[in-house]
Parts: structure tokens; sequence; C-alpha cells
């Protein structure tokens, strides 16, 4: 009697097992973009803390809250391979070209995050703020931003850099990346770990608890996620003016616009001022058909060579450079006769 032995192999080398199995790369993309955008946001708060600009008892709403949005956000952007990986065919996933494609799009994913995080901290030096209007319209008119920033800060070398970090990942992580793109998988078996990634963030956004910051911008913007921040000012297009304008009450803005547009022997038009969205506003007393802030010069020959200078009509808005808010305005000098 002859006994026949044929090995029996697994038909599915990540059944049951999701570190075995293709998704092994979007839990990679998810864990290295939540660990650099936490150590990010840990030497901007030390700075912060340094600078006196935050608490030690900011940091624990600063770092909690963070790590939960960072995650919700890796996980968003991992969501386009998610699908892709969900519905990528075997034979295509496994063949030379397909894992070729697969390493070259990690080595870029790897640079555009560490490049990212350089690009967040000089930022935030600069305004104390994650990305926001103004870095949108850096996009906007790139010609007008993108000299002067090559100018000022070491462009160069942070490319060199997040280049040389990103290839340092992608191989430290080679074995992950073989492993995952050697992986077999049905397509049914691969459904559960693609809605788990799919809908996790969108529950995190629900479940995610307030920062309970609010009482310190600095610290808020701190526990923001720089990407969250960035789309949510692309999509409205508002930049708060309080916070990034130098203000004035609008009795001391009044009376500096009075010194700024006065000659000889002025007479000013009475106007009530207002506070529009953080901008001072003027409007003209009911009944009153001039400008709403105006001289009338009284000075020349004759009355009949009296001019009248107005500021605006029939409303002004007035946003100060910070330079213009010195305590002693200059008086323009009186035009010539």
């Amino acid at each position: 009697m002859s006994v026949s032995v044929t090995p029996v192999l697994p038909r599915d080398t990540g059944k049951g097992n999701l570190s075995a199995t293709r998704y092994q790369l979007l839990w990679l993309v998810a864990a290295i973009y939540w660990v650099i955008s936490g150590a990010t946001r840990a030497v901007l708060a030390g700075k912060s803390l340094a600078a006196g600009q935050i608490g030690p008892g900011d940091l624990p709403g600063v770092l909690g809250i963070g790590a939960g949005l960072d995650l919700i956000v890796a996980l968003g952007i991992g969501a386009p391979l998610a699908l892709y990986l969900l519905l990528v065919p075997e034979r295509l996933y496994r063949a030379s070209a397909h894992r070729v494609a697969i390493r070259l799009l990690l080595a870029l994913t790897f640079f555009g995050m560490t490049y990212l995080a350089a690009v967040e901290y000089f930022f935030f030096d600069e305004f104390n703020a994650r990305f926001n209007y103004v870095a949108v319209e850096y996009l906007i008119y790139p010609h007008e931003v993108f000299v002067n920033i090559w100018e000022s800060y070491p462009v160069g070398r942070v490319i060199a850099c997040a280049a040389a970090l990103s290839g340092a990942l992608l191989w430290t992580f080679r074995t992950a990346v073989r492993t995952s793109l050697a992986a077999t998988s049905r397509l049914r078996e691969r459904i559960a770990p693609a809605a788990f990634a799919l809908l996790l963030p969108v529950a995190g956004i629900w479940l995610l608890p307030g920062s309970g910051l609010e009482h310190n911008r600095v610290a808020a913007e701190l526990a923001a996620n720089g990407i969250r921040s960035f789309l949510g000012s692309a999509y409205t297009s508002h930049l708060d003016y309080n916070q990034y304008y130098y203000t004035l009450d609008e009795r001391e803005a009044a009376e500096r616009v009075r010194r700024l547009v006065a000659q000889p022997n002025p007479t000013f038009l009475r106007a009530t001022p207002t506070r529009s969205r953080g901008t001072l506003r003027t409007r003209e007393q009911p009944g009153r058909s001039t400008s709403s802030f105006c001289c009338r010069n009284r000075s020349g020959p004759s009355s009949s060579a009296s001019r009248e200078t107005s500021v605006a009509s029939p409303r002004i808005s007035i946003a100060w450079p910070a330079k213009a808010l010195s305590s002693h305005a200059p008086t323009p000098p009186a035009p010539e006769r």
C-alpha cells in the first residue's frame, strides 16, 4: 500500500491577521503620520511654553486632544489608500511593477509628511497658528510669495533633510512593506478592515470632545491639526480679524484719523463710530448729506475757496497695519495752495 503525502499550505496568508495583510501598508502610513505630527506638536508646545505663551496646565489638553485629531486625520489621509487596497485585484497587487509603484508612492508620502512638518514649524513660528487662510493665499498667489520664502527660509536644506528622512523610513520598514506586498487575500476578507479604516475617522469627528482651550488661542492652535485647519480655511475663506490684526478702541481710532487728515483751521463733522466684525466703521448722522468722516478747511482767501477732504463715503473700514499704531501718528502736511 502506498501513501502519498501532499503538503497543505494556508489558503490566505492574511486571513484573520491584519498585520500580515495588504492593509499593513495603511496602518504603517497612518502610524508614521501620527508620530511625525505628534512630534511636531511637542516641539511647538515646548517652544511656546518656554516663551510663556502657554502654561504647564495647557499641555495635557494640547497633547491629548491633538493626538486624537492627528489619528482622525491620519486615517482620513489613508482613506484613498484603503479604497484602493480594497478594490485592486490580487493579480495586479502581486505584480512586480505594482510593487515598485507602491514603494515609490510610499517614499513620496513619507517625504511629503516630513516636509510638511518642517513647513508647519516655520509657519507657526511666524503666525503662532496652524495653517490658516494665509497659507491658502500662499498657494493661490504663488509668484508673490515663493521667491520671498526661498530667500527667507532654508528651503533647500529642508528638502534635502526630508528626502533623507523619507529614505530612512522606507528602509527601516522595508520588511513590513515586503510582507504586506506578498500577502494574499480575497475581496470579502478585505471588506471589514476597509470599513473600519473608512468609518473610524467619521466616528471620531463626533466622539472627540472639545479641547477646552478656548481661553488661550496659542494652546488651541497647538492642539489643532494643520491639514484639518488648512482644509477648513480653504472651504470657508475666513480669517479671524481680531486674532491676526491689531485693533483700537473706536474713540482712539477716530482721534488718530482726525490727526491724519487734519489741515489748518479744520472743522470736523461728527460721525457715529460702529464696529463690525473687528473693523472700525463710521456712519453718517441722520439728515446729513456729507461724507461719513470729513473735515472742512476754512482757511484761504475767501469762503468760496474752502476745500473738503473725505476719507471714505458713505462708509469706511479701517485696518491699520502694525507700524501705523504708534502712539504718535504723524500729521500729513497741508496741501499746496
